[in-house]
């Protein structure tokens, strides 16, 4: 993926699944392809909506990772556009995250506290939120994460300082690899 413009192109996707997927939904993912000239474009990658209520996500990701690689996997997705090529995988997902935007130190670790024994959404600065992460084929991993009513990215990460990691990420890379050797 292009570094140049790829955070605007990836906050444009997640604009868009807000806009367009609305909120509520389960998790989705989709395919990141690029033309010689064009911006970073998502093609969907269709499942039943149940399969995300199998379990976690990183676990449905872990499936869907063995299952493309075993003998006569479908493709994911079956057609890329004529002049595309893979460049990455995205998931959106929704969750609960704490704003805490201007919040003292003492405010940071009271919300800590909380949240160690309720649920994010419990908590009054909780805010539904929608996650995109993306995992690049050169090895790149980026993560956007917007509000619900708000118009802006809460906080990002790209490239060589990114620290996007843990079990989505992880389970994301997997499946990629996956769908790149089927």
């Amino acid at each position: 993926m292009r570094n140049t413009n790829l955070i605007d192109d990836l906050t444009v996707l997640l604009a868009a699944e807000v806009a367009v997927g609305e909120w509520d939904m389960p998790p989705s993912m989709a395919l990141l392809t690029e033309g010689k000239s064009g911006p970073v474009s998502a093609v969907p990658v269709e499942f039943i909506p149940a399969m995300w209520e199998m379990g976690r996500v990183p676990d449905v990701l872990g499936f869907v990772a063995h299952i493309l690689t075993t003998r006569d996997a479908p493709s994911l997705p079956a057609e890329i556009p004529e002049g595309q090529e893979v460049v990455g995988i995205a998931l959106f997902t929704e969750s609960w995250a704490l704003v805490l935007d201007g919040a003292t130190e003492e405010e940071r670790e009271e919300a800590e506290a909380f949240c160690a024994n309720h649920s994010v959404a419990d908590h009054p600065l909780g805010a539904e939120s929608k996650t995109l992460v993306a995992i690049a084929v050169d090895g790149g991993r980026y993560a956007i994460c917007q509000t619900r009513g708000n118009d802006i990215p809460i906080w990002m990460e790209a490239g060589d300082d990114a620290v996007v990691g843990g079990a989505v990420p992880h389970a994301l890379q997997a499946v990629l690899d996956a769908a790149l050797r089927n």
